[in-house]
């Protein structure tokens, strides 16, 4: 037993700045090589001298910390959240340590802008997730590398590469290391960031199969009455979570390590869902002025792909963007490569808040001294250690997905799985647009052919088997594009042969064939405003930039 703790005051005097009501948790775990960060370790909650142990809004407030260590040793150091009552959510994030020589844990003081610098972070940590693509989601990727690097020094730079980065940035100033790490870890333990904390939201999750799109069941997210304290235990956060299938069968989702599963002590859960947030102009094929950033659900449903939005698809036909088998699989892929690089982050991020961890802890055996290059070299080869441990447990987690996706702990690799699986959609994408609009003036020609058959309807016909071949063979973005570039003209060519020939005959053509033809031109309108937003959106993707006034489908307040 340490007796040096006899004598400590174990009253903490915390300030609540805020405009919130705070709890506040510690984080701990007795296993020093421990996978586990902030809310991912064991929570308890600390006993205040305010009721229901709160910190009220612009309060001072006394916290016991009268904790122990598994050796039965009274703990010195402490990972305290301050968080919402409500649903734990994150407010702020303090490691707090009774000075080596004093019986008094330092007075701290929770920021008035704390709050809003969590609520800005957990908005980056879906931004970057919609446009992984973007300059800034590769720069902050950035960071967290340098980040590693800095902690593995002796002596590190006290400047936080990652703090560095988020001052660099426009909307993300007030983030920092230590607000993004909590985020993420909240997202990681509990349901409610997944869902933008929202009180109802339904997935509707298709499936391709046999190059055929059907329905693969829904996903409901219900909020239940709020308990008080919240429960640190529920997962869930909450919410009962449903899936329903095409028969209308249930199954309860249970979430566990960012994913939503049938089954938490399975290594192949029958169902294995996991979400990720996008662009709604993406995933919709439309260039409204302001984005909005939504959740998307894929992962494996009793044996196969699905993929899914909040928005109900109808997938009657292929005339639907979800009723094409590409589009399913495409965003299955996308899903699963940001949900890599929200792995690869988390990896990264625990790594190196191990490694600061434990310097201190050897700086403090060392009564406060600095370590030395041999005590670095042992602590860098024991977080090695544990980081390869930490790769094997993250790709035991991907192989529930049953995606084939491996867990990468190389940046570049996680950057060309997210935008090989971008490029995928926007080649398929791409091809879905042309093949419609080819379809449609191949029914014209049809209806005006029913009059009659001349050579230059002929000869259009030919055009748009060439081109529906070409479009067909398309394997990548810039073989759409040079596809486009080949037939566009053509297509012009097709259009002004129908015209002239519905000018020719004229009165011949039946009100029915006129109506037809004028709903083709009407489609027609429509496809090439749709094709003009995807080519905006690989122009944003190519130059790195995102909508950074994108709004966010959510209530968090």
């Amino acid at each position: 037993m340490n007796k040096l703790m006899d004598d400590t005051n174990k009253k903490w005097t915390v300030t609540n700045s805020t405009k919130v009501a705070v709890t506040a948790i510690s984080a701990a775990t007795s296993n020093d090589s421990s996978k586990a960060m902030i809310y991912e370790m064991g929570l308890s909650y600390l006993p205040s001298d305010k009721a229901n142990d709160a910190l009220p809004s612009g309060e001072t407030t006394n916290v016991t910390l009268d904790e122990h260590t598994s050796s039965g040793d009274e703990q010195e150091i402490y990972d305290v959240i301050f968080a919402k009552p409500s649903n734990a959510f994150p407010v702020d994030n303090a490691s707090i340590m009774l000075p080596l020589f004093g019986g008094s844990y330092p007075d701290y003081t929770i920021s008035s802008t704390a709050a809003d610098a969590m609520k800005n972070s957990y908005n980056f940590f879906r931004m970057i997730q919609a446009y992984p693509t973007s300059t800034l989601a590769k720069n902050f990727n950035q960071a967290l590398t340098d980040e590693q690097s800095n902690e593995s020094q002796t002596t590190p730079s006290s400047k936080s590469p990652i703090d560095t980065f988020f001052a660099s940035t426009k909307s993300y100033q007030n983030c920092t290391a230590v607000t993004y790490a909590a985020i993420l870890s909240y997202a990681q333990t509990f349901a409610g960031a997944s869902v933008g904390f929202s009180q109802k939201r339904t997935f509707y999750l298709y499936s391709d199969h046999s190059d055929k799109v059907s329905e693969a069941g829904t996903v409901s997210f219900d909020l239940n009455a709020v308990q008080s304290p919240f429960d640190l235990s529920d997962k869930n956060a909450g919410y009962t979570i449903v899936f329903k299938d095409s028969n209308g069968e249930s199954t309860p989702l249970f979430y566990e390590q960012g994913q939503f599963v049938s089954d938490v002590n399975s290594d192949m859960p029958a169902i294995c869902l996991q979400i990720t947030w996008a662009s709604k102009n993406q995933l919709n094929g439309t260039d409204t002025s302001q984005d909005t950033i939504v959740p998307v659900m894929a992962g494996f449903v009793n044996g196969l792909k699905a993929s899914g939005s909040s928005t109900k698809q109808d997938i009657s036909s292929r005339t639907n963007k979800w009723g094409w088998p590409s589009t399913v699989t495409g965003w299955f892929s996308l899903v699963m490569g940001v949900g890599g690089a929200i792995m690869f982050g988390d990896w990264i991020i625990q790594k190196f808040r191990a490694k600061s961890k434990a310097r201190v802890e050897t700086e403090r055996a060392n009564n406060e001294r600095q370590i030395t290059d041999e005590q670095n070299k042992a602590l860098n080869d024991r977080i090695d250690a544990m980081s390869e441990k930490m790769a094997e447990h993250n790709q035991a987690i991907l192989d529930k997905l049953q995606s084939d996706e491996q867990f990468s702990q190389d940046l570049q690799a996680v950057e060309n799985q997210t935008t090989n699986a971008i490029n995928d959609i926007n080649k398929s994408d791409a091809q879905r647009v042309m093949e419609k609009q080819i379809s449609e003036y191949g029914d014209q020609i049809s209806e005006i052919a029913e009059y009659g058959v001349t050579s230059d309807l002929q000869d259009a016909a030919s055009t748009l088997r060439e081109a529906a071949r070409d479009v067909a063979s398309a394997n990548s973005v810039d073989q759409m594009k040079a596809a486009r570039e080949k037939w566009d003209p053509e297509l012009e060519e097709v259009q002004k042969t129908i015209t002239k020939r519905t000018e020719v005959l004229d009165q011949e053509i039946s009100a029915e064939t006129r109506n037809n033809i004028n709903r083709s031109n009407e489609n027609l309108e429509e496809l090439a405003a749709e094709q003009e937003a995807i080519e905006d959106q690989q122009e944003l993707e190519e130059r790195g930039e995102f909508d950074e006034d994108s709004v966010f489908d959510d209530v968090v307040d």
